[in-house]
This record gives structure tokens, C-alpha cells and sequence, in this order.
């Protein structure tokens, strides 16, 4: 991505989420900004389409609780992963703690995703 007259500018048309110039990320209201201009919707329908499956308990990560993989066909798939119990050090103090075991998200990337983001612009 280059910049071009103060705005960042990466190939896409104009109006992208990505034509913008606040910060190297897209938040929650700039995906659903992006999300009424693509679809059509109303900003609340939009917000209420992004809270469903991205949410804390939206589709995605109830899917997850139940210990399901999430596939997506041309994007990627969102799995479940266990770490085990292990040892580590406060930082604080460099005390040996016990870190329990814990599930944590995975996500990995469909081939159209990384040959989308791998294409020549």
C-alpha cells in the first residue's frame, strides 16, 4: 500500500474500507460502513449482520464453544484449538506459574483468500 495525495491507496476503487486514512486496521464500524455501501442495507441491519457472526456470541464463536470448525469456501476456515497446561514466569516477579489449559481460535486461509491477497495489482 502507498500513499497518494495523504490518503493510503492500495489499487482498490474508491470508497473502499481500505481507502482511508486512519490506522493500519479495519474496526467493527468501518466493516459495517463497508457493509451498507456493498450490500445496500440499513447501518442497523449491517451492524446487526456484523454482531451475528462476529460477536462474543455470534455464530462464529458459538460454532467454536461447541468445538465445531467454521468453514467458509473461498475465505478460510476457524478452528478450535486446545494448548495444554503448561509453566510460565510472572513477569512481575519471575515466579514459575501454572497457566491452565485453554481453547483458543484458530483461523486459517482459504486458497482464494491467499491468492487474492497474493495477486498481482
Amino acid at each position: 500500500m502507498r500513499m497518494k495525495g495523504g490518503r493510503r491507496y492500495c489499487g482498490l476503487p474508491s470508497g473502499s474500507i481500505l481507502d482511508r486514512t486512519s490506522g493500519d486496521h479495519v474496526n467493527r464500524a468501518e466493516l459495517v460502513a463497508a457493509l451498507v455501501q456493498r450490500a445496500e442495507l440499513r447501518k442497523a441491519d449491517a451492524a446487526r449482520a456484523v454482531e451475528a457472526l462476529f460477536g462474543t456470541n455470534g455464530i462464529i464463536a458459538t460454532e467454536l464453544r461447541r468445538g465445531l470448525r467454521v468453514q467458509i469456501t473461498g475465505f478460510g476456515s476457524f478452528h478450535p484449538r486446545t494448548r495444554g497446561a503448561r509453566v510460565g514466569r510472572d513477569p512481575r516477579n519471575g515466579k514459575t506459574i501454572q497457566i491452565r489449559a485453554a481453547v483458543a481460535p484458530l483461523f486459517r486461509a482459504g486458497a482464494a483468500l491467499k491468492a487474492a491477497l497474493n495477486r498481482k495489482r
